[in-house]
């Protein structure tokens, strides 16, 4: 990144208010449920190795230090913790458990995705010639997570002798190979592995029979190879796998309409039992207009132990699959449940659903029809998202919003999205929105959008006046909310109003603009076009800045203390202080 650009990203650091600079993009429904750090990366908190598993069950090398000698394991493990990163490099100078703690820190996830610059297996190469050794104090122990995303062309240009000699043996004897290969470095090499992400088959098949207890598939490509990976695995064996995320792929050949559905029928085979978390999302079937869906050649297991279920992007075979993935009645002890799409098996299940005792995180996006029956009889919820069809939009003012004022009393997290026809959030839904005194995080939304522009004109002054009545509030989200205008759009003039603001008469001289214009000057080499709409980004950063301030004044009014707020397509956390 040049100067420019270190320089630009800078200005918007400010006294009591930091914005952080991300491309826009819908916020999820998890961020509401609090533990979401800059909308998407989940920040949970996992305890430090044990120190004697670091060390491969060998004594301490100071174990006569009064540190070692005096403080029980548990305590030295909690210390790692507390480890500033800026001190980490001095710290493994001492000795080798030093250095072992610190690697752990630094190697707790592990990212092999083949590129071709060459710096990127030197860890690789690290890891194949310590598990050759007999050391104990070996870089496997310290991993924890690993990502997976290898390319074809470039492993085979990076490592050719490998390859090829891999290719002169026969097919059997590759694939007990690679089968071994596997087994070693999940089960013994890398024995505090917990989290793999994104592998292919033959690691997705040892990954389900070794200790893992957490894996993730993201764009995996469903294929019949895959599943005939699964289908070697032993019968009687069941995985310890505990969470499972799926996002499936249907890839550009030698797709089959039933491969991603069989796919995950197969592995939720292996580990139903033991499943806690399950997200499916992806291709399920592909049903053409007239085609009726059947039953499913490979029955899903029935999940009695799952706690956190999302279901997005896909219809079901038929009503026994829904079944089994969400349990009904005392059966069910859902913690947290998630459906997206209008797959009528799913409404219709989830319309015979009462009261679930257990869950507390409930989000609903594009359902045919509001289930307001089961949203009224679980009353003791903390987080309620829900995304809602252009048809819908009256359901949440009139009924929906009047239910929660009056049952709710417990609700912490709540968002709203309406469908692109609602350009406003209703003053009459603000206004029960105000009547919500236990919310902590409230994410707002409203009109089309279209590419990555938005229409929704934001009345600040309304949601204002609904914040101040919040008194627990802490974050707030507005997306959807109006960025770069299309003046040729039939509704220009009204957004030429909406920006007609006194920092157009300023600009020219400001901070901003000589920072923009250097960048430009770097980037469109002279376009007007382009100049315009760097100017237009300033603006409507200053703009966007000098709105959110006046979100921070109410911390010091009789309404909420927020600390973090999101509109104008930019993040923004507010740091505590005090005024003298």
């Amino acid at each position: 990144m040049s100067e420019a650009a270190d320089d630009y990203k800078s200005f918007f650091c400010t006294n009591g208010l930091t914005w952080t600079w991300r491309d826009g993009s819908d916020i999820s429904p998890g961020w509401c449920a609090g533990n979401v750090n800059s909308y998407e990366s989940k920040s949970t908190f996992r305890p430090p190795l044990p120190l004697d598993k670091l060390l491969g069950g060998c004594p301490p090398a100071a174990s006569d230090s009064p540190l070692f000698a005096l403080l029980p394991i548990e305590v030295l493990t909690r210390i790692q913790s507390f480890l500033p990163a800026n001190e980490l490099i001095n710290f493994a100078l001492v000795n080798s458990d030093c250095r072992q703690i610190a690697r752990s820190i630094w190697f707790e996830t592990l990212v092999f995705d083949y590129d071709f610059e060459r710096s990127r297996l030197s860890v690789l190469d690290k890891l194949i010639k310590e598990s050759r050794q007999s050391s104990a104090l070996n870089l496997g122990a310290c991993i924890r997570r690993m990502v997976v995303a290898t390319n074809g062309e470039c492993f085979q240009s990076l490592h050719a002798t490998e390859y090829d000699t891999l290719g002169k043996v026969s097919g059997d004897e590759k694939e007990l190979q690679l089968q071994r290969a596997a087994d070693y470095y999940f089960k013994s090499y890398i024995p505090s592995l917990t989290y793999v992400f994104k592998t292919g088959p033959k690691l997705l098949q040892t990954a389900l029979q070794s200790p893992i207890l957490h894996l993730r598939l993201n764009g995996t490509i469903t294929n019949q190879e895959l599943i005939e990976a699964f289908r070697k695995i032993e019968p009687q064996h069941t995985s310890r796998l505990q969470t499972l995320d799926i996002e499936l792929s249907k890839g550009k050949f030698g797709h089959q309409a039933g491969h991603s559905f069989d796919l995950v029928a197969r592995m939720l085979k292996y580990c139903s039992s033991s499943l806690r978390t399950f997200r499916w999302n992806g291709v399920y079937t592909h049903l053409g207009d007239g085609e009726e869906a059947g039953e499913s050649p490979e029955p899903l297991p029935p999940l009695l132990n799952i706690r956190d279920l999302t279901l997005t992007s896909g219809r079901m075979r038929s009503p026994k699959d829904v079944q089994a993935l969400l349990p009904s009645g005392l059966a069910c002890k859902l913690v947290r449940l998630e459906v997206d799409s209008p797959d009528v098996y799913k409404v219709q299940h989830i319309d015979t659903f009462t009261e679930i005792p257990t869950l507390k995180e409930l989000a609903l996006t594009n359902i045919m029809g509001v289930p307001l029956s089961l949203i009224e009889a679980n009353s003791q919820l903390d987080l309620l998202s829900i995304i809602v069809r252009d048809d819908q939009a009256d359901i949440i003012d009139n009924t929906l919003l009047p239910l929660l004022c009056r049952r709710f009393h417990n609700l912490r997290s709540l968002a709203i999205e309406y469908g692109s026809a609602r350009t406003q959030v209703s003053n009459f839904a603000l206004q029960y929105i105000s009547q919500l005194k236990s919310l902590e995080r409230l994410h707002l939304s409203a009109g089309e959008r279209y590419l990555w522009r938005r229409t929704w004109l934001v009345d600040h002054h309304a949601i204002r006046q609904c914040v101040r009545q919040l008194p627990k509030l802490k974050s707030l989200a507005l997306s959807r909310d109006t960025y770069h205008p299309d003046i040729s759009n039939t509704n220009g003039d009204h957004y030429e109003r909406y920006y007609t603001s006194p920092d157009l008469l300023t600009a020219r001289d400001s901070k901003e603009h000589q920072l923009i214009s250097r960048r430009y000057d770097e980037l469109a080499g002279g376009n007007f076009e382009g100049e315009l709409k760097w100017k237009f980004e300033m603006i409507h950063r200053r703009r966007m800045l000098l709105k959110a301030y006046k979100y921070i004044y109410l911390r010091y009014e009789d309404g909420p203390s927020l600390d973090f707020l999101y509109f104008g397509e930019l993040p923004a956390s507010m740091p505590s202080f005090e005024i003298l």
